[in-house]
C-alpha cells in the first residue's frame, strides 16, 4: 500500500510542478532516436545509439561490451549506428535490467561466445512479466496508443526465455582489453536492477534509475512495487563512485562531476521527501485521498517550487 501510495503523490507532484515537453502523440515515445544517423560519440571508447531504450556500446582491443539492446522494433537500427563506429567481436553483453525496451535485441547482438550478464533477480522478474504476458500487453496498448495485439497462448508460470549466461548476487568484475567493468545491483526500478561502471573512465551506466522527469517510482500500467528506500540507497551507492560520466538509458549522457551530483542528489532527494511526507501522512492516520489534496499537497508543492522541479 505504501508504494501505491507514493505512486499517487509522486503523479500530484509532476502535476504541481513545470512539465517538459511531452509528444502530441504517446506513439511518438517509440519513435525516440528515429532520427539518429551517426551514433553519439561520449568519449573515446563509449558510444551510444538513442532509442525509446538506449543502447551503450563500450569498445576495447579484445573487443566490444553492449550495454542493454533496446526495443526489439529498434534494436537493428541501433546495432547499424553502433557497429558503423566499430565491428568489433561482442564479448559481453550486460543488461541494466529486464524490462523490454532494454532485452529486446539481446539474440541480435549475441554472437558465438557472448556472454549474457544480470542481476540474479532476472530471472524471476522475467518469468512475472511473462506469466502477465496478456495483462501487461493491454496495459502497454493504452499506454503507447498503440493496438492491442491478439492474444497468446498462456506460457505458464516459469515460460519466459531466459538469455543471460552469468547471473551475479551483489556485484560481478571482469577485465577486457585491460578495461575494468564492475556491475553493481541497483535496486530501483526493477528488483534486477544493475548499475555498470568503468572505473578507468569514471562513467556510470545507470540504467532507469535516473530519468530527466520525476523519479518513476510506480507505473500507472502497474507493474511490481519500486521501493522507494532501495531507490535511494541506489543512487547513494551511484553517488559514491564519484562518477564524472552517467550513461541513462533513456535520456542523453550527463557530463561533470559537479552536474552529475547535483542532479542525482536531487532525484534521490525528490523520493526522499515523497517517502517520508506519506509515510507521516499513513502514522497520523490520513487516507490517501486527504494525503494527496490536503497536507502532502502543500508541502510538494512548496518544495518544487523551491527547487524549480
Amino acid at each position: 500500500m505504501t508504494c501505491l501510495r507514493l505512486g499517487f503523490v509522486a503523479a500530484l507532484l509532476v502535476s504541481s510542478a513545470p512539465s517538459q515537453p511531452v509528444p502530441d502523440n504517446p506513439t511518438a515515445l517509440l519513435r525516440t532516436g528515429a532520427s539518429q544517423t551517426k551514433a553519439t560519440r561520449v568519449n573515446e571508447a563509449i558510444f551510444e545509439a538513442s532509442g525509446f531504450g538506449n543502447t551503450m556500446m563500450v569498445v576495447t582491443g579484445q573487443g566490444n561490451v553492449v550495454i542493454d539492446t533496446s526495443i526489439a522494433t529498434q534494436a537493428e537500427r541501433n546495432k547499424k549506428l553502433l557497429q558503423s563506429e566499430n565491428t568489433g567481436p561482442v564479448k559481453y553483453i550486460i543488461l541494466t535490467h529486464a524490462h523490454g525496451d532494454h532485452t529486446g535485441g539481446v539474440r541480435l547482438w549475441k554472437q558465438a561466445g557472448t556472454q549474457v550478464i544480470a542481476q540474479k533477480n532476472h530471472v524471476e522478474f522475467m518469468n512475472y512479466q511473462t506469466r502477465l504476458n496478456g495483462f501487461f500487453a493491454r496495459r502497454n496498448a493504452a499506454q503507447f496508443a498503440i493496438p492491442v495485439p491478439p492474444p497468446r497462448p498462456w506460457p505458464g508460470n516459469h515460460g519466459a526465455t531466459i538469455e543471460p549466461t552469468i547471473l551475479f548476487d551483489d556485484r560481478y568484475d571482469f577485465t577486457l582489453g585491460g578495461i575494468k567493468f564492475e556491475v553493481y545491483h541497483t535496486p530501483g526500478e526493477t528488483p534486477d536492477h544493475a548499475t555498470v561502471w568503468i572505473p578507468k573512465y569514471r562513467a556510470a551506466f545507470v540504467g532507469d534509475n535516473y530519468y530527466e522527469s520525476f523519479p518513476n517510482m510506480y507505473t500507472l500500467r502497474g507493474t511490481q512495487p519500486r521501493p522507494a528506500l532501495d531507490y535511494i540507497n541506489s543512487l547513494n551507492k551511484v553517488l559514491a563512485l564519484k562518477p564524472e560520466t552517467v550513461i541513462p538509458s533513456h535520456g542523453a549522457p550527463i557530463h561533470g562531476a559537479a552536474e552529475i551530483t547535483k542532479r542525482l542528489t536531487r532525484y534521490r532527494d525528490a523520493i526522499q521527501y515523497v517517502h517520508d511526507a506519506v509515510v507521516a501522512g499513513m502514522n497520523d492516520g490520513k487516507d490517501v485521498f486527504t494525503l494527496m489534496r490536503k497536507s502532502s499537497f502543500r508541502r510538494i508543492s512548496k518544495w518544487a517550487r523551491a527547487t524549480g522541479g
